[in-house]
C-alpha cells in the first residue's frame, strides 16, 4: 500500500547521495541511542512514505474512507469517524491505529479465527479495561484459553476511545474477546444501547499507579518530555485522563433506569486467574460450552506486565503530589476502589 518515498533517477545526483549518508548516520545513531523500532521510525520520518500506483481508485477510496475515521476519532468526532468506517467496509482488528492495508490483513485473519471460535459455541466477551490495568494479561489468558481471537473494536484516544458501531457489531456475534479501553462517554452508551449490547465488563484499577505505568510507557516510547517532570507528567495524566475514564463508568452504572449491565472487574493484577474465571462464570449460565473451562485450571498468560506493585508509583511522586492526586479523586471512586491517601 505504501512504499517509502524515494526520489526519481534523475534526482539521485552527488547532493541526494550525501544527503543519505546523513540520514543514514542519524538512524544508526537513532538506533544507538533508543532501538530498533527507533531506528526504523527515524527512516520513516526523514524519507516519508507514498501511496503505491498498483492498486485502483476504489481501493483508494476505502482505504481514504478508513483513514479518515481515524483522524476523526483522534479529534473526538465519533460521528463522523464511524460514518468513513462504515463506508470503508473495515472488520476489526486487534489494535492499532495502523495503515489500511496492515488493518485489513489482520482483520481478515481474525474474522477467519472468530468464525471457528463461534461454531464451538464461544460468545464474544466485551471487556473494556482501563490502560495500564494487566488488561493484556486478562484478555490474553481468556482468548488463549477460549482458542478465540482477540480484537478491538475503538479508536482515538484515552478517556474516550470511541467505538466504531461497524466493527462492534461485527465483533459481537461471538466467537471473540476484547480487548479494549473505550471510556463511557455519551457517544459509546448510546452505540451499545443501539446495538443491542446489555452486558459488559469493566477492568478497573486505582488509577494512581495506572497513570504512572502510562507515563513510564509512553517516556519509553516517545522519549522523556523535557517541557515536563515526570511528577507533573503523572499528575496531568491522572486528573485529564484516568480518573475520568472510571468516573465516567461509575456514573453510567448510577444512571436511573439503564439497561446496561456493568460486571466489575477490580481485583489486583495478580489476581488474573479468578478475573478470568469470574468472567466465564457471568457468562456460562447463557452460554453453556464455557462449563467445560470451568472445570480447568486457568493457565495465566503474562502480557504488558510489569510488577502488580500497587504502591510502586509513591516512589516518583512527592508527598504533595501525592496529595493532590487524593483530592483529584471523586469520593465515590475511592470508595469504590477502597483506595487509601
Amino acid at each position: 500500500m505504501f512504499e517509502l518515498r524515494f526520489p526519481p533517477p534523475h534526482l539521485t545526483d552527488d547532493r541526494y547521495r550525501t544527503d543519505v549518508l546523513q540520514i543514514i548516520a542519524e538512524v544508526l545513531e537513532t538506533q544507538r541511542q533508543r532501538g530498533n523500532r527507533a531506528g526504523n521510525q527515524a527512516i520513516i520520518d526523514k524519507i516519508g512514505l507514498e501511496a503505491r500506483f498498483v492498486q485502483d481508485e476504489g481501493y483508494w477510496g476505502e482505504a481514504l474512507d478508513y483513514h479518515l475515521g481515524l483522524l476523526y476519532a483522534h479529534i473526538g468526532e465519533p460521528e463522523k469517524a464511524a460514518y468513513h468506517f462504515d463506508r470503508s467496509g473495515t472488520l476489526p482488528s486487534d489494535g492499532g491505529d495502523r495503515a489500511f492495508s496492515d488493518h485489513q490483513r489482520a482483520s481478515l485473519e481474525l474474522r477467519r479465527l472468530q468464525d471457528l471460535a463461534k461454531q464451538r459455541g464461544i460468545p464474544s466477551l466485551l471487556i473494556s479495561s482501563m490502560p495500564r490495568s494487566a488488561s493484556a494479561s486478562l484478555t490474553q489468558t481468556l482468548a488463549t484459553m477460549l482458542d478465540a481471537p482477540l480484537m478491538r473494536v475503538s479508536c482515538g484516544q484515552i478517556p474516550s476511545y470511541y467505538l466504531v458501531p461497524r466493527w462492534l457489531n461485527c465483533f459481537a456475534p461471538g466467537g471473540a474477546v476484547l480487548h479494549d479501553h473505550f471510556g463511557a462517554v455519551p457517544f459509546n452508551l448510546k452505540t451499545l444501547r443501539e446495538g443491542g449490547r446489555r452486558k459488559v465488563f469493566v477492568r478497573v484499577r486505582d488509577p494512581r499507579p495506572a497513570t504512572a505505568s502510562m507515563a513510564n510507557l509512553l517516556n519509553r516510547r516517545f522519549g522523556v518530555p523535557d517541557h515536563i517532570d515526570y511528577e507533573s507528567q503523572v499528575v496531568a495524566l491522572c486528573e485529564q485522563y484516568f480518573i475520568p475514564w472510571i468516573a465516567d463508568w461509575l456514573a453510567a452504572a448510577e444512571e436511573p433506569g439503564t439497561a446496561l449491565k456493568i460486571h466489575w472487574l477490580a481485583k489486583p493484577p495478580s489476581a488474573m486467574a479468578e478475573m478470568a474465571r469470574e468472567v466465564l462464570t457471568a457468562l456460562a449460565p447463557e452460554y453453556p460450552a464455557l462449563e467445560q473451562y470451568l472445570a480447568t485450571d486457568v493457565a495465566e498468560v503474562r502480557a504488558n506486565y510489569v510488577t502488580g506493585d500497587e504502591e510502586a508509583w509513591r516512589k516518583g511522586i512527592s508527598k504533595a503530589g501525592q496529595e493532590r492526586l487524593w483530592h483529584a479523586i471523586p469520593q465515590n471512586v475511592k470508595e469504590f476502589l477502597a483506595l487509601r491517601p
